[in-house]
Parts: C-alpha cells; structure tokens; sequence
C-alpha cells in the first residue's frame, strides 16, 4: 500500500536522525570516561576511538527503542496536525491499517534489538574490556609523574623533571637495585624515553648522561659516561591472566551453554547468566509496548484543532516511567528471582492494555463512556 511505504519512509528517516543525535550525545558524555584512560595510560590515539566504536552496540540497546517511539509520536502527530489521518480515514482507512507503519517500524526495531542483545552488544561489550585491560597492562605499568620518584619495577625507581610526550622525558634519575649480586646503579641523564618492545618488555632509553655505581669492597664511586644506554625493565603488570566474563560480556550462546567449570561450580554465576537471559529476552518486546502506547494515545479519541499536546505528554510520561520500571527491574532480578515475572509483566500489561484501547472493543467502550458523561 502506498500509504504505508509513505508513513514507514518518514518513520524510518526520523529514526535514524534521532538515533543519530542521542548516540552522538551519549559518546560525547562517555568519552570522557576513555579519554581519562588514554592520557593516563599514555596510549595510541587511535585505542580511543576503537573504544568509542566498540561501546556504540551498548548504547543503541537503550536509544533504539526510544528513537523508535519519538519517531512514532513525531510523525501520527505532524499527520494529524496536517489533517493526512482525516483525509486517510475518509477515504476509508481503518484504524488497523493507520496503525500498520508502526507496528511494521516496531517489527525492524525488534529485530535489530535481538542482534544486539543476544550476539552484537555483549561480543563488543567483552572486546571492549579486553581493550581496557590490554592498555593497562602494556601502557600503565610505566607511567610516570613529574617531580616525583616512581617506582616501576621491583627495586628500581625513575625520577623526571618533565615529560614532553608520552614516552619522550628530560631530566632523569634512576636509582636501580634489582641485581643482588652487583651494586647499585644510579643513572643521570638529560633526556630519555620508553619504548614498548613487547607485551611483557619495556625498554627505557636514555640520552648524555652518567652510570655510577659504589664498588663496596675497593671503597671507590665507578662514573660511566655515555651517549645512550638502554634499561630493560619488564612490565609491571604481565599479560592479562584469562579473564571470567560477565554475564553482560557473553552471548546468547554463552549464556546457554557456559564452558567455564569456574561458573558451572558456582551457584551465584549460574543465577546471574540466567537473569541476564531473561533481561535480553524481555527487552526487545518493549519496543512494542512503547509503539503500542504512542499509537493508542494518538489515533484514539477526537480530534482536536488545537493540537494533541496533551497526549503527547501522557505518552512521552509513560514510556519514561516505563523504560525507568524496566532498568529498576533488570536490576533487581540480579538479587530477586522473584523480579524476573515482574520483567515480563512490566512489558506485557502496557502492550496489552494499549492493544484493547485502540481495538473496536476498546473503543466501543470509550464511546459508551462519553455518552454516560453526557448524559450525565
């Protein structure tokens, strides 16, 4: 129907442009968070944005659903207020087939929401924390202040006047003792830098400076000058020891099937990759109950030359409380089995109760209301 293709168009256009903006948003207010992390660990720039793609999937669990209403209530609203639902219905459209573009929006969102709660949010979710975890252990190991004696490695501490970049240092004093069986070396240099060379070796790379150490049995201070010399100082942290996933960071499959003998022992773990099953499986269902609230706020009653503010407000009020019931529940069937019905409940009632306001029967009984009143 051409009518349909008319209003999916401009349901999917808006959308995408309000998926757009509220993800941007939401990045711009995240990536502080990343940022703080690239600069203290002195990272590659180009870490910052991989983190930022990786994060994106997370986001969009709870921003589709709400871009999907917004377009809803935008579009049923800027038709009515252009008389296009008067001249539909005239023509003979029935309530059914005005509701058809949403429920058909509704259907892309539901889909796009089992991708991303199911396989694609917690694969980047994990990939994300694997990222993290990789920059700590190969960058925050050696992460100097200035003007302040650092520890780095066991028995051995740098000192620094200033750092020009990440790795690059001018005014170095380092006191090493970690050879038990030679004596302590003190290192004086102008300049220096730090050199990752792999993931459990560092090597820190000094410039125009001295090398002395205190030969205790001859009583005598040994001073080497040198042009450049090279200390190897393994990482503080090693390479991550393997990580136990949580129940956000693993896929349907995971959730279903745990390999891990360290969660299959434990009770709590079972418990909290069951309630995150249920969390996924709840949530993409609430795109409907949201589109079904819209519909029934707007295309139910009469119209009205002034506008429908007033419905749009009680709409944008109940999908807000609703979304809110929903994350205080999948937050507390992490302690509550008793909280996981109420998950389903939370999405079903409203979906439910919207579909008989806008169904004949609901209808009918609206319009016996209005009469008592006026009769009244």
């Amino acid at each position: 129907m051409v009518i349909n293709r008319y209003i999916l168009k401009n349901l999917i256009g808006v959308c995408f442009f309000v998926t757009l903006v509220l993800t941007l948003l939401v990045m711009l207010t995240q990536s502080l968070r990343f940022l703080e992390l690239i600069i203290e660990t002195g990272a590659p720039p180009l870490s910052f944005f991989k983190m930022l793609g990786l994060a994106v999937p997370r986001f969009l669990e709870v921003i589709l659903p709400l871009s999907i209403v917004t377009a809803v209530i935008f579009i049923y609203n800027k038709m009515i207020s252009e008389n296009e639902l008067i001249v539909l219905r005239s023509s003979g459209a029935t309530q059914r087939q005005l509701m058809m573009p949403a429920i058909y929006m509704a259907m892309i969102g539901f889909l796009l929401m089992i991708f991303l709660t199911m396989w694609g949010s917690p694969f980047s979710h994990g990939k994300l924390e694997l990222l993290r975890g990789q920059l700590k252990t190969q960058y925050a190991g050696l992460l100097l202040r200035e003007g302040v004696f650092n520890p780095i490695d066991k028995d051995l501490m740098i000192y620094m006047d200033e750092r020009t970049s990440n790795r690059d240092m001018n005014g170095l004093l380092i006191h090493d003792t970690r050879d038990p069986d030679t004596p302590p070396v003190t290192i004086i240099a102008e300049r220096g830098e730090i050199l990752m060379r792999d993931d459990n070796l560092t090597e820190v790379v000094v410039y125009n400076g001295t090398r002395q150490h205190y030969r205790t049995e001859t009583q005598s201070l040994d001073i080497l000058n040198f042009k450049e010399y090279t200390l190897e100082v393994e990482n503080a942290q090693k390479a991550p020891v393997t990580r136990l996933k949580q129940a956000d960071e693993r896929t349907i499959f995971e959730l279903l099937n745990p390999t891990d003998e360290r969660v299959k022992r434990n009770d709590r773990l079972m418990y909290l990759l069951n309630a995150e099953l249920h969390r996924r499986i709840a949530m993409p269902f609430s795109i409907f109950s949201f589109v079904s609230i819209a519909l029934a706020c707007l295309l139910v009653g009469s119209f009205n030359r002034r506008g429908h503010t007033r419905r749009i407000i009680w709409a944008a009020v109940i999908v807000i409380l609703l979304e809110s019931l929903f994350v205080a529940l999948t937050n507390l069937i992490e302690d509550r089995i008793w909280a996981i019905p109420l998950l389903y409940i939370a999405v079903a009632i409203p979906l439910a109760a919207s579909i008989y306001i806008i169904s004949p029967a609901g209808e009918a009984m609206r319009q016996k209301t209005v009469k008592r009143k006026a009769v009244k």
